[in-house]
């Protein structure tokens, strides 16, 4: 709900709060079990973003990931490779068939302590790597990765820049970062709260890449990422105040900027006509 709202909310109206692409079509799928549910999680994911494409989404929210299971930096088999090849291999028969989206994966936050890691640790999309793609139908390597955007949380630091927070995860498999501390949207009771976490940042790019692609839907996921990932005038700047327990990947990182994103993408599709 948190996160939807992030997204898509539409209540411009002083009390209540407007999503970041506020007159989108909002399509949600259940993948963690409630009580008496036995369902497995990676295959509600696996399927549940297939269906989702199949039924016209063009940009996949994904709040979720397992490095908060995790005591070590290590990804295991499972997650470094059979995850990651199924979800390839799905991503590049959808693609072969003529569907066009991207996948938005929050970055992590943190291991079981809550200590951050390289965001690869946070499984599914987020540890996919040319390394371990598997394509078919003549996809590459580079189209799957073209779509997939991996959010790292950022927070305005003590000068009005913008600094990592000491909650998110870091590394190379990060693409960009967005607001994560204290967001403000909707909550199961019908009011509002304030969360944080890359599970807040992740929807907010979704929103910018939502608008970008509404300017000109015939843009390719690639052309969509690359607009949302290079349009930008300040960088979530490596958290110097914090130190790591990890052996991490520390990087600056694109900040997300919805005004200038569109900015360019109505820049490309003029300069096309």
């Amino acid at each position: 709900c948190h996160v939807a709202g992030i997204i898509g909310a539409n209540r411009n109206n002083g009390i209540e709060i407007s999503g970041i692409c506020n007159n989108s079509e909002l399509i949600c799928v259940d993948w963690y079990p409630d009580l008496l549910q036995f369902w497995n999680t990676e295959l509600a994911v696996f399927f549940g973003f297939s269906e989702l494409v199949k039924a016209g989404a063009k940009v996949i929210n994904f709040s979720l990931g397992v490095s908060g299971s995790k005591y070590t930096d290590g990804n295991g088999f499972l997650d470094e490779y059979i995850v990651t090849a199924a979800l390839s291999i799905m991503m590049s028969s959808l693609l072969s068939k003529g569907y066009d989206f991207i996948a938005v994966q929050s970055a992590g936050n943190g291991d079981y302590f809550g200590e951050p890691m390289n965001a690869n640790g946070n499984g599914h999309f987020a540890a996919i790597h040319k390394g371990n793609i598997l394509t078919v139908r003549g996809v590459t390597a580079d189209e799957i990765l073209d779509r997939i955007i991996v959010v790292a949380s950022a927070e305005k630091d003590d000068n009005g820049g913008f600094v990592q927070s000491d909650f998110t995860n870091v590394g190379h498999a990060v693409s960009v970062a967005a607001p994560g501390r204290n967001i403000y949207s909707c909550s199961l009771d019908g009011g509002y709260e304030y969360l944080s976490g890359t599970s807040m940042a992740a929807p907010v790019v979704t929103g910018v890449a939502s608008l970008v692609w509404s300017v000109n839907p015939d843009f390719t996921g690639e052309q969509v990422k690359n607009i949302v990932c290079s349009s930008y005038s300040d960088v979530a700047k490596i958290n110097t105040k914090y130190e790591y327990y990890y052996d991490v990947d520390l990087l600056n990182y694109p900040m997300v900027n919805a005004k200038l994103a569109v900015e360019e993408a109505i820049k490309q599709s003029y300069d096309n006509i």
